[in-house]
C-alpha cells in the first residue's frame, strides 16, 4: 500500500514537471545535490628539514600538522611541488640540517627565479626573511598561523582540508596513503 502511495505521487510530481505546474514532491534543498569528493594520493611531511618531500604528480598531495611554532615550506615551481615541515632556519633542529640544505636536498632552486615559495604556521616573518636572503628571486606568499598545511602537485596550497576542497571547487577532498 505505501509503495503505490508512493509510485503515485511520483507520477503526478512527474506529471507536474512535464507540464510546468509545480510539484507537489517537496525536496530538501540537500536532497537532490550529489556531493562531490576529490580523492588525491597523499604523503605525510614529518618534522625536520631533511624530512622533506617533492612530488611532480597532479593528484599528489603533501601535507603535515602540528605546527606550532614550526613553519610548512611549500614550493611549487610549475612542474615541482615541495614542502617541509621546518622547526628551524639554521642546523639545531630535527636532523641537524639548515632549511637552505633540506632545500637544496629536493629541488635545485638556484636562485629562486621561477619559484613560488608559500609559508604557513607560526614562525612565518623570521623563516619567510630567511628564504629571501637566499632565494632572493623567488615569490613569497605568507599565508599566517596554522596548524596543518597541504600543496598538491598542481601547486595548490591551503591551511586545511576544508580550504582545499574549496579551492578545487568540491564538497571535500578524501586522501588515500
Amino acid at each position: 500500500m505505501a509503495t503505490a502511495m508512493r509510485n503515485s505521487r511520483q507520477k503526478a510530481a512527474n506529471a507536474a514537471h512535464a507540464s510546468g505546474a509545480r510539484s507537489v514532491v517537496q525536496r530538501s534543498p540537500g536532497s537532490s545535490r550529489e556531493r562531490s569528493t576529490l580523492t588525491l594520493r597523499g604523503s605525510y611531511v614529518r618534522q625536520g628539514n631533511k624530512k622533506g618531500k617533492k612530488t611532480t604528480s597532479r593528484d599528489k598531495v603533501l601535507y603535515t600538522s602540528d605546527l606550532g611554532p614550526c613553519v610548512a615550506v611549500c614550493g611549487f615551481d610549475g612542474n615541482t611541488a615541495f614542502m617541509i615541515h621546518s622547526d628551524s632556519t639554521g642546523t639545531s633542529g630535527i636532523g641537524r640540517t639548515s632549511l637552505k640544505d633540506g632545500i637544496n636536498s629536493l629541488v635545485a632552486m638556484g636562485t629562486g627565479s621561477g619559484w613560488t615559495i608559500s609559508l604557513i604556521g607560526g614562525s612565518v616573518p623570521g623563516c619567510m626573511s630567511y628564504l629571501q636572503q637566499r632565494y632572493p628571486d623567488a615569490s613569497y606568499v605568507p599565508l599566517g598561523e596554522s596548524e596543518g598545511a597541504y600543496i598538491t602537485g598542481d601547486g595548490v596550497v591551503a591551511k586545511s582540508k576544508r580550504r582545499l576542497a574549496g579551492r578545487y571547487g568540491v564538497d571535500s577532498i578524501t586522501i588515500d596513503e
